[in-house]
């Protein structure tokens, strides 16, 4: 039996599966578009679960759209619409109702 410091390549891959032939380092591998596709949708859903519950903001409870606090989508439709500044105006407005007054 040689020693691992002395063995070629062959006879280390041997010793270490046991005489067993190897799988192909292809087989080994994650195919990189799943892995990137894992990467990206548990952002997502980390970013989802974070706007929704435990942001600063989230915990305030404050009124408006979840789908609003989870996508920035009626951002991006407003400034295809050209509307942005309207929009991002109004949601700065002061509302006064009879429970403030």
């Amino acid at each position: 039996m040689p020693s691992l410091l002395t063995c070629t390549r062959p006879q280390l891959r041997q010793l270490l599966t046991g005489g067993q032939s190897a799988p192909p380092v292809e087989a080994m591998n994650m195919d990189a578009k799943a892995l990137l596709l894992l990467i990206v949708g548990g952002a997502g859903v980390a970013k989802v679960i974070w706007n929704l519950y435990l942001s600063p903001l989230a915990r305030q409870r404050l009124p408006g759209p979840k789908w609003a606090a989870v996508a920035e989508i009626w951002y991006y439709w407003s400034q295809l619409r050209q509307r942005r500044s309207l929009n991002i105006h109004g949601l700065f407005e002061v509302r006064a109702s009879p429970e403030y007054s």
